[in-house]
């Protein structure tokens, strides 16, 4: 009798050891893919921010365009 009740207690608790199991298995699951979201998101910023540098470095050793058209000579007004 008592080892049939130990028998139980004991299956019992592995099948409560099995679900507790599978829920970390998808969690841990849940988490890779978060992880793995976080990396690509911090690779394109990273590739963002790499390129932003290239363009403000690139635009500091140029120097401004000049406005396009004719260029105009000055008015001149006469004096009274």
């Amino acid at each position: 009798m008592r080892a049939q009740q130990d028998y139980e207690l004991n299956v019992k608790a592995e099948e409560e050891l099995k679900a507790l199991m599978n829920h970390l298995m998808h969690q841990d699951e849940i988490l890779l893919q978060i992880v793995n979201r976080l990396d690509r998101g911090d690779r394109e910023m990273k590739r963002l921010a790499r390129r932003l540098e290239e363009v403000l470095a690139s635009n500091n050793e140029t120097p401004a365009p000049k406005p396009a058209g004719p260029e105009r000579p000055p008015i001149s007004i006469p004096a009274p």
